[in-house]
């Protein structure tokens, strides 16, 4: 029986005996020139199975040489001209240097190939939990987000499945300004996604969006030579602010309140003028 090996391929004379033999897969290569008393790159990351080629392109001669108390390779000490390769078959960190000159070191780092990209991290900062709003709300929503082995390519802001709006390439601390929010009740979420393709959606932020009661003032009196007082209609959940002024012109706020009922008790005890004028205005929050 005659047989003929052509690249791989095994064929025979005889009829149907036709086979395939797998050859091992061949790593690729880099090189590494030593020049005069330094190894150029000094390091190298490389693959399992793929190989470390020295060229001495210097006048000097030199060696490449594992540090390892029994080195893995070593060249023995060549000179301008020659070349030397290994093969690395394993993951892991392999520092050498030079047997002539020991202040010459360097090393070859051979990457694992089943690394696992690790997702990426992200959480809403603001609004907290909870919060309330009035209609249409305007604001702000921020996250902070990280990836431990690469970086978050994007950031999608959602209220429930409505992307509200995407930010490309974001810092540690992002954020995405919305508009006109109508009343409702919203959940809110941020998706981060990295460059190895992994996403995180992070935890839930329920939001209330209201329409705001008119802000009505009442019961206004000054129960002593300095404290004056006065009641005010509100929306639970909202916040509110109180502003005095002697001229109706110059304003300066005097008390802020989040209304935890729809009326609400203000009280100066600084009220040492003559007279004072006092407004009440809606705060949107964040």
């Amino acid at each position: 029986m005659k047989a003929w090996r052509i690249r791989g391929l095994w064929v025979s004379s005889l009829v149907g005996l036709v086979g395939f033999a797998a050859g091992r897969a061949l790593g690729a290569g880099t090189n590494v020139n030593i020049v005069d008393f330094a190894f150029n790159p000094a390091a190298v990351t490389i693959n399992p199975n793929d190989s470390v080629t020295w060229n001495w392109v210097g006048s000097a001669s030199h060696s490449s040489t594992s540090a390892n108390t029994t080195p893995l390779w070593d060249s023995g000490i060549l000179a301008h001209g020659a070349t030397f390769s290994h093969t690395f078959n394993s993951a892991g960190t392999f520092p050498y240097h030079c047997l002539v000159h020991s202040f010459m070191t360097a090393s070859v780092t051979v990457q694992s190939q089943t690394t696992t990209n690790v997702p990426p991290t992200v959480a809403i900062t603001t609004p907290t939990n909870g919060a309330t709003f009035p209609a249409p709300w305007t604001g702000t929503i921020k996250a902070t987000v990280g990836d431990s082995d690469g970086t978050v390519t994007k950031v999608d802001f959602m209220a429930g499945t409505k992307l509200l709006g995407t930010i490309t390439n974001p810092p540690g601390n992002t954020s995405l300004m919305v508009s006109n929010l109508a009343a409702g009740s919203y959940t809110l979420t941020a998706v981060a996604t990295d460059t190895g393709g992994a996403s995180t959606t992070s935890a839930a932020v329920n939001i209330t969006v209201v329409s705001p009661a008119t802000v009505m003032l009442g019961s206004a009196q000054k129960t002593s030579a300095v404290n004056f007082q006065f009641s005010y209609s509100a929306t639970p959940g909202l916040n509110y602010a109180v502003d005095r002024s002697i001229d109706l012109h110059n304003w300066s706020p005097v008390a802020t309140n989040n209304a935890a009922s729809g009326q609400v008790t203000f009280r100066d005890p600084a009220a040492t003028r003559s007279a004072n004028f006092y407004r009440v205005r809606l705060v949107s929050g964040p």
